[in-house]
């Protein structure tokens, strides 16, 4: 069976200094990725997350994703302007009515109405049911809005970059050693996930720019495998943290479940695309 553009998703990973984009779509019987490129920013484009030059990376997505035949899209949000939370849902809460509890547990972590604010939420594996939950401001969402209209696709989701790796490291990440640690260090923060039952479950997240935590929290993970993603300077401390307490980080790798279309895995930066994965990733297996 062909590729077909109307059931495929783009996901959207816009960075200070690099846009990332990934599509995956339906090839036979399994998700394909068909295309995966990332392209450099011009400084002063965008600054923590926030688009400064609108109309100059509107010109460049445009230039980019021209002929790319998506139209639905999934965009992510920085970490800065996002407020996480991990929430324990009600006894006898039915499938029905767990969208519009969600909405009222992002309200609640926002402190505003549900219609001003944009959150996703990921359920966290375990003995008691748990979710991960994302929300921030609306008025900081308009621009990702905007982007999408403008290049001719539907915005489907929204989605916390880390979160938004999550989802997809969840999925396909391969060779999972039981007990590991996973580190996503940036946007100002390091999120940690722990392997349980053959999954990652979200363990804290801690501010970067306080030295006090890295120290007790190496600690607590031992000689436990390590992987780490990420760029930048943030993340070339943690490592060199990592390195200084004996313990080697390693990157993950896509399982060889997920397929890739010819000349389109990233070998020179694997880990890069796993927030544009995870974007492409949303509703398709619905």
């Amino acid at each position: 069976m062909p590729w077909r553009p109307a059931r495929a998703l783009g996901g959207l990973d816009i960075g200070d200094t690099h846009v990332r984009w990934c599509v995956l779509g339906r090839h036979r019987r399994q998700w394909q990725v068909q295309q995966c490129q990332s392209w450099p920013l011009k400084p002063g484009w965008v600054e923590a997350g926030r688009i400064l030059d609108y109309q100059s990376l509107l010109d460049a997505l445009q230039q980019w994703l021209a002929g790319s035949g998506v139209e639905r899209l999934a965009m992510a949000l920085p970490t800065e302007v996002c407020v996480s939370a991990v929430v324990d849902p009600p006894r006898r809460l039915l499938p029905w009515q767990r969208r519009s509890w969600l909405a009222g547990c992002a309200a609640d972590l926002l402190g505003r109405p549900a219609s001003e604010l944009s959150w996703s939420a990921h359920a966290l594996h375990g003995p008691v049911p748990q979710w991960r939950l994302m929300a921030a401001p609306m008025e900081l969402v308009q621009d990702r809005l905007g982007l999408a209209e403008a290049v001719g696709c539907e915005l489907m989701a929204l989605d916390e970059v880390h979160q938004a790796a999550w989802r997809a490291l969840d999925q396909w990440q391969d060779a999972l050693p039981a007990g590991s640690w996973l580190l996503q260090a940036g946007g100002g923060s390091v999120q940690a996930l722990r392997e349980l039952d053959g999954h990652w479950q979200w363990a804290w997240r801690e501010p970067a720019e306080s030295p006090d935590w890295l120290g007790p929290r190496i600690e607590a993970i031992g000689q436990a495998p390590v992987f780490l993603t990420g760029q930048g300077d943030q993340t070339m401390a943690l490592q060199q943290g990592l390195l200084a307490a004996g313990l080697q980080p390693l990157r993950p790798l896509p399982s060889q479940e997920l397929q890739w279309a010819p000349g389109v895995f990233p070998a020179d930066d694997p880990d890069a695309i796993w927030t544009a994965l995870g974007l492409a990733s949303r509703r398709l297996r619905s």
